[in-house]
């Protein structure tokens, strides 16, 4: 099966395996490969804060930690509504590109190091709206299982940052 299996809240996953006989007798079992994995751990939002402001495209930092040290590639979700409404919700997910190290948008690279953190810049194209509120969270994929969600910041997007003058 290949089903990408969410962990529990332990790290654990738990993957179904049912074994069938048309006849009774011994079943020899070969050729049964086990991946060991863990999950990696939620990702930890480091910029913006929560309840931050930001421009149209925002830089956003994240990294998760992952036991078995495995490269990372992220999904990062953001949306004006609620993450269970796709039609709204934008999703960026390094398993399917979005590394340009040319024009300075989507990742830095085409994969992190557990533990370091990630920068994700939204291209310009689906730049945010005014004077609007976000959440954002992110999943972190070790290969072989995606983790549970980040916890989930808001955002406010102020493209008119207030002028002042210093004396």
């Amino acid at each position: 099966q290949n089903a990408t299996h969410y962990a529990d809240s332990d790290g654990y996953v738990t993957i179904p395996m049912e074994i069938h006989s048309r006849t009774p007798g011994v079943l020899h079992i070969s050729d049964l490969n086990i991946i060991y994995n863990n999950a990696s751990r939620r990702p930890v939002l480091v910029f913006p804060e929560d309840k931050g402001f930001v421009n149209a495209t925002p830089t956003l930092k994240f990294y998760a930690d992952d036991t078995d040290n495995d490269r990372l590639k992220y999904r990062v979700q953001i949306t004006s509504t609620d993450f269970i409404d796709s039609f709204n919700t934008m999703s960026f997910d390094m398993r399917y590109s979005l590394y340009d190290d040319n024009e300075g948008e989507g990742f830095t690279a085409p994969d992190f190091l557990q533990g370091v953190v990630a920068t994700f810049t939204l291209p310009e194209t689906y730049g945010l709206l005014d004077d609007t509120t976000y959440k954002w969270r992110v999943f972190a994929f070790d290969g072989y299982l995606m983790s549970r969600p980040s916890p989930t910041f808001i955002m406010k997007v102020d493209n008119h940052p207030p002028t002042g003058y210093s004396s």
